[in-house]
């Protein structure tokens, strides 16, 4: 990660997170970053240091590979991603056959499957899963009214959104 000042057309170099993906600020000193590679988010504390400085505080392991992070009204973090990478290629490789092709080709293409997971995290609470399933595939952002109980989560190669009602 770097941080680049526009002002004075410089960088610093913050961290080396491989593959790293989503970002998400959960509060005004706190960030997340999801390195996909590693199965891992990275909590860092953000003081406001002259130049920019980042403190690792904690790492979440997440049983797939997270994609990107938001944060809800609660403070709550939600990672959305993959849990089977393979099985998520074969299904992005598949979609111009399901949808244009004809036949055993196209029968053959709309039968693939690719799996989405969901999870939350607070550091009081810890990670919770709060959905994995086939239902819905390559979901790579999810998020959540807090107030209204309800949560959406888009895909990269499905089709229309997932929708959950808490």
């Amino acid at each position: 990660m770097i941080h680049f000042n526009i002002e004075t057309n410089s960088a610093t170099i913050l961290d080396r997170i491989a593959f790293s993906n989503g970002v998400a600020l959960i509060n005004n000193k706190t960030l997340a970053v999801a390195s996909s590679s590693n199965l891992k988010v990275y909590i860092y504390h953000t003081p406001n240091d002259d130049p920019p400085k980042l403190y690792l505080k904690h790492t979440i392991a997440v049983p797939f590979l997270p994609d990107n992070l938001s944060v809800d009204s609660n403070g709550k973090l939600l990672i959305s991603g993959h849990p089977h990478p393979f099985s998520m290629v074969a299904y992005a490789k598949s979609r111009d056959a399901c949808r244009s092709g004809a036949g055993a080709e196209k029968e053959k293409a709309c039968a693939l499957k690719a799996a989405t997971g969901v999870a939350e995290w607070t550091e009081s609470e810890g990670l919770k899963v709060l959905w994995m399933s086939e239902e819905f595939a390559t979901g790579s952002t999810a998020v959540r009214d807090a107030g209204k109980g309800v949560g959406i989560v888009s895909g990269l190669y499905d089709e229309g959104l997932l929708v959950w009602k808490e």
